[in-house]
């Protein structure tokens, strides 16, 4: 039996097999090759190789003898997680290629009530048809902490973001309340392991296996301060699991309510809000210079409470360029 698609334009440039892998995901990589090894795959007519490549509107031929079952055109099925749907949807900025979405704090980016789960049927119901592409969040958040999350719209979008993002071409800010007086910017720069046991990372001591450590580095801007707290302004010029929480307990600087990292537990968690990303002007798809996520309820009252409504006022009329 034949199997028969077109080639779509979020299919374009990548490898055949990896196409197959997609399209087919049922059928185990041992069989994917063993068809092209059998001339078993054809693109326009002629028989490929793995390592073949696809552009858009061509005729994909796969001679199946019993076929597996192959995705519908736009990607994998969606499986049912129970995802109540219990948070409003708020998209912060959308484009061709990628859109912004604000993510509460409580709200795992992947698995079981992500945002994932709720965003990529919503995605695929708006763009093309493709084998292979299929649209995701583009970067990591905790799920204790709220604000921007990029999700991609298509293949060409998902590598010039995340080639940005490598190339530390976007400077993401963040805004947390940590314990204790910060009185002048810092960077901090240190070597952290993840403690996969415990699920947090800590600072890698000398006697320690240094083969996963891996180089963090943070800059900590104070915006004001009181006797007990500072609300400061953060962005990580590396990305590990944990960093900004964990980089600042190590500097004595806890965030409030992070207890996981040795604070005073409160009610309503850790304070942290990814809070703006800054684009710049040369990328190459359409996006805007810089986009900001809202400030929760919860946030916004703490700051009021311990810093005062002029501080509130300020961080809603001023971005942060170089930095606030």
């Amino acid at each position: 039996m034949i199997q028969e698609f077109i080639i779509q334009p979020n299919d374009e440039g990548r490898r055949i097999d990896r196409i197959l892998r997609k399209a087919l995901p049922d059928l185990p990589l041992s069989a994917i090759h063993r068809l092209l090894r059998s001339k078993k795959v054809f693109l326009n007519g002629r028989a490929v190789l793995a390592g073949d490549r696809v552009q858009a509107g061509m005729k994909l031929e796969i001679d199946l003898e019993r076929p597996p079952p192959v995705v519908a055109p736009g990607g994998p099925r969606q499986k049912s997680d129970g995802f109540s749907g219990s948070f409003p949807l708020e998209i912060l900025w959308e484009g061709p290629d990628f859109m912004a979405i604000y993510k509460p704090a409580g709200v795992p980016v992947h698995g079981p009530g992500s945002l994932e789960s709720r965003m990529v049927p919503l995605i695929l119901k708006t763009i093309p048809p493709s084998l292979s592409f299929r649209p995701g969040p583009l970067h990591r958040l905790d799920q204790g902490t709220s604000g921007i999350l990029l999700f991609s719209k298509s293949l060409r979008g998902a590598q010039v973001i995340t080639e940005a993002f490598r190339q530390r071409r976007l400077t993401k800010w963040y805004l947390a309340i940590l314990e204790g007086v910060l009185p002048i910017t810092e960077t901090w720069r240190d070597v952290l392991l993840r403690n996969r046991q415990e699920r947090r990372t800590q600072r890698a001591r000398e006697d320690q296996p240094q083969g996963k450590a891996q180089e963090a580095r943070t800059v900590c801007v104070p915006l004001s301060t009181t006797s007990n707290y500072t609300l400061a302004a953060l962005t990580i010029e590396t990305g590990r699991t944990h960093q900004i929480r964990a980089q600042a307990a190590v500097h004595g600087h806890p965030l409030m309510g992070d207890v996981k990292y040795g604070a005073a537990p409160f009610k309503g968690g850790f304070f942290l809000h990814a809070y703006e990303i800054q684009f710049p002007d040369n990328l190459p798809i359409p996006h805007p210079p810089f986009l900001r996520a809202p400030i929760p309820p919860l946030f916004k009252t703490q700051i009021h409470r311990l810093f005062g409504e002029k501080v509130l006022l300020q961080l809603d009329r001023n971005p942060f360029l170089n930095p606030l």
